[in-house]
């Protein structure tokens, strides 16, 4: 898995191995397309999903603001909310605890900093562990796609005096 820098918003930072992002405070000039997110500073990754089981995991760091998931790829990029209703299947780090993009919102208390993703097309369904606490973060069933599914990643915004913490996929 390497993360799609089509896709990614100008302000995002990738590594030269497409392995890690980071959220620039500087925009980068990039050719306007239409995969490319303009409104929420995000990437998707590569290869996109269809049928079969995934896994894949990803390491947070200490960043208190982030969000990992699933999308449809017919996602709007240029304005959307993290919503389930419109594709996005994902959790969101706020405050030191996990938000799911479905509804109703629930908090879930959580610390990890390694997060892995499961992800079943087939029986439409995602799980969500925290890696490090050997726990069972969230679920979602019923994804209800019929379209290609992307694994999708937003670091944290950078804060006053730091340059926001990084998201990387590990091997």
């Amino acid at each position: 898995m390497t993360l799609d820098a089509a896709t990614a918003n100008p302000f995002l930072v990738l590594s030269n191995d497409l392995n890690t992002i980071q959220n620039g405070k500087i925009f980068h000039d990039q050719p306007e397309s239409p995969e490319r997110f303009t409104h929420m500073a995000c990437v998707l990754d590569s290869p996109c999903f269809l049928f079969g089981c995934h896994y894949w995991e990803v390491e947070v760091g200490e960043g208190k603001e982030w969000a990992l998931g699933i999308c449809k790829e017919s996602v709007n990029r240029k304005k959307s909310t993290l919503s389930s209703v419109l594709g996005f299947w994902v959790i969101s780090m706020k405050g030191n605890a996990i938000y799911p993009s479905s509804f109703p919102q629930i908090r879930i208390p959580s610390s990890s900093d390694l997060v892995g993703i499961f992800l079943d097309v087939d029986l439409e369904e995602i799980k969500i562990f925290d890696i490090r606490n050997d726990a069972l973060i969230y679920t979602q069933s019923d994804l209800s796609s019929l379209e290609t599914l992307s694994p999708f990643f937003c670091p944290e915004h950078p804060g006053e005096g730091d340059s926001g913490a990084p998201l990387r996929l590990c091997p």
